[in-house]
């Protein structure tokens, strides 16, 4: 990537792929954005960049890739590959590229007070559920699941073409259940690919698949 090529792409603005961070000076926050973007489906972390796109760069580049490479080794679990590139924009700064491809080991967490999973929502890196974490968890093994269908399940398919969606919150009260087993239910909806997961920033909620149920 060349100068031109960064400019380009900053032009995007940032979105579910890409995040700009003007300083180094919070290696935490970036190690959350790396991985939410390998947890969700890849992305690209400029930094020297600033939210409303302007270019300036990094005075000590070399310094603060290797600070944010020892985190990055230090933090975050399992390991995770990270691309880091330069891209001069003057003759003392330069921008560095951290690229991350979706992970077949997520989900990779960082260490904390606790470890701690996030995903990316559209421009934004959140804290991943309990139930996305276990969704990742599952899709390193399977990319579907057989399900036993019974009354619990249809309840919530129900529940689900009346309201058009719910959270795990509501899906306990209506069910009359344990916030336990109504997690286990949502989560082998999604599995079974009748029921789609979508994270927020306060709490996911969950809608029918249509494909599930379109008629050909």
């Amino acid at each position: 990537m060349d100068l031109n090529d960064l400019r380009r792409l900053v032009r995007a603005g940032e979105h579910l792929h890409l995040e700009f961070k003007r300083k180094a000076n919070h290696p935490e926050k970036i190690i959350r954005e790396l991985v939410a973007f390998a947890n969700t489906g890849g992305g690209t972390l400029l930094l020297g960049v600033d939210d409303d796109g302007s270019i300036y760069g990094s005075k000590c580049p070399v310094e603060d890739e290797y600070a944010l490479r020892q985190s990055i080794q230090r933090n975050i679990s399992p390991p995770l590959p990270v691309t880091i590139s330069h891209v001069a924009v003057t003759s003392r700064r330069s921008v560095l590229v951290f690229e991350v491809d979706e992970s077949l080991q997520k989900p990779h967490r960082v260490q904390e007070n606790t470890k701690r999973a996030y995903v990316r929502v559209r421009d934004m890196t959140v804290q991943a559920s309990r139930e996305m974490v276990s969704l990742m968890h599952h899709s390193r093994r399977e990319r579907g699941v057989k399900i036993t269908y019974g009354e619990k399940e249809r309840e919530v398919l129900r529940l689900l073409d009346e309201h058009s969606k719910t959270t795990l919150e509501e899906t306990r009260r209506q069910l009359q259940i344990s916030k336990r087993r109504a997690s286990g239910l949502l989560v082998t909806l999604v599995r079974a690919g009748l029921v789609r997961i979508h994270p927020t920033a306060q709490e996911d909620f969950f809608t029918l698949a249509p494909e599930a149920f379109s008629h050909s």
